[in-house]
């Protein structure tokens, strides 16, 4: 089965410094177009945001569980003592 490799066309506006600075890098990284870096780009910027997320998320349930266990701990640990 072919994978399809979709692409559209953009219009961007960059600083004259930032488009020397990309030409810079193309020319010393042997990178084929200034699309295939501003791709590579688009897609490293876009996942390091997904994983800032991820962990704001994955922080706010740590702490809301940490909560939750504390206190069914602190209800349960007359059992914990009798037990032991």
């Amino acid at each position: 089965m072919a994978i399809e490799n979709k692409s559209r066309r953009l219009q961007v506006t960059l600083p004259d410094a930032t488009v020397q600075m990309i030409d810079e890098i193309l020319a010393e990284a042997g990178i084929k177009s200034r699309s295939a870096f501003l791709n590579e780009a688009a897609l490293q910027y876009a996942s390091r945001l997904k994983r800032a997320h991820l962990k704001r998320v994955l922080r706010s349930g740590y702490k809301a569980r940490a909560e939750r266990d504390a206190q069914v701990e602190q209800e349960w640990s007359h059992v914990s003592k009798e037990v032991l």
